[in-house]
């Protein structure tokens, strides 16, 4: 009579296999969240640097309309087409200038 052999575990090549594909999945998913956190990074960066810049230039604006601005009551008119086939608008409004800002308003 043959005695059959108990498999109660895995054989050292299994094991390796196993720890080898596993190895390749978490270099692949580690590489995805690196990129992912990497760009989450740059983009609040840029949405503070763009939130700063927004609020320099209301700032400036807010000089320029509240402070003794120049108003000015003209027309704006703009030009587009091909040459020979030109439009033009009209655009009414007022132009307020403080110092080397200039700021057109339509009415």
């Amino acid at each position: 009579m043959k005695k059959r052999r108990q498999n109660k575990g895995f054989t050292l090549i299994e094991v390796v296999i196993a720890l080898g594909i596993f190895s390749i999945m978490m270099v692949g998913i580690l590489t995805v969240y690196s990129g992912v956190f990497q760009h989450l990074g740059n983009s609040r960066r840029q949405a503070v640097e763009n939130y700063e810049s927004q609020m320099e230039l209301e700032k400036a604006a807010s000089k320029v309309v509240t402070s003794t601005a120049v108003e000015t009551a003209t027309t704006l008119t703009i030009t587009f087409g091909e040459p020979g086939d030109e439009r033009t608008i009209d655009v009414p409004g007022k132009v307020y200038e403080h110092g080397e800002f200039q700021i057109f308003v339509p009415d």
